[in-house]
């Protein structure tokens, strides 16, 4: 075996640990793991502690739109047939394109989310889901859509390797927000209103 083989093969032995899924530190920490059933309410419980609003329909999303003035949003193309029929029959403006230009114009910004963490609260962004990357650092309200199935006990129970994490945004609530690339996201999110 060349030295050239033995030290790529030593490299390679050093990123396994690296590349390797994230370990799931509750169960080893003995923390008590919650009912795959009370995921959404216990999640539901403790963001609204944190002062974030969670609301399961897009009527709910239209009624909260209306009542604080918020008219004006950003949707991407791929959650339009889950958002904007309704919203624009209340007069609530959806734009597929981010208006890059006019980026006060926007009352709201309408994402995907990759997960949720019940125990805390935090909700899980990834750049490589985000359409928009200017949308998700805009001082206005966001709004996350988050899939019942994508509620997780804790962050540790992700399976994203830690050579992914530079692609995740997570959010604790609307006051306290951390991005793990670029704190500009710490002083950017208002409010989150989550859809399930």
């Amino acid at each position: 075996m060349s030295s050239r083989t033995k030290i790529l093969a030593r490299i390679q032995q050093a990123l396994e640990p690296e590349n390797a899924p994230m370990s799931n530190e509750t169960e080893q920490a003995g923390i008590p793991v919650i009912h795959p059933a009370n995921l959404w309410s216990r999640f539901a419980h403790t963001f609204t502690d944190k002062n974030g609003v969670c609301i399961t329909n897009v009527q709910a999303l239209s009624k909260i739109l209306q009542k604080n003035g918020l008219t004006n949003g950003y949707c991407p193309a791929e959650l339009h047939p889950l958002i904007a029929s309704t919203l624009t029959q209340q007069d609530i403006q959806i734009n597929a394109e981010f208006p890059v230009n006019a980026v006060g114009s926007i009352d709201f910004c309408i994402h995907n989310a990759y997960a949720a963490c019940a125990r805390t609260g935090k909700i899980v962004y990834k750049h490589a889901l985000t359409s928009q990357r200017l949308a998700s650092v805009t001082p206005c309200v966001q709004i996350a859509i988050v899939r019942k199935e994508d509620i997780k006990q804790d962050l540790s129970s992700l399976a994203y390797s830690r050579a992914e994490k530079s692609d995740i945004i997570e959010s604790l609530c609307p006051a306290d927000t951390q991005n793990i690339e670029n704190p500009i996201i710490a002083n950017s999110i208002t409010q989150l209103i989550i859809i399930i």
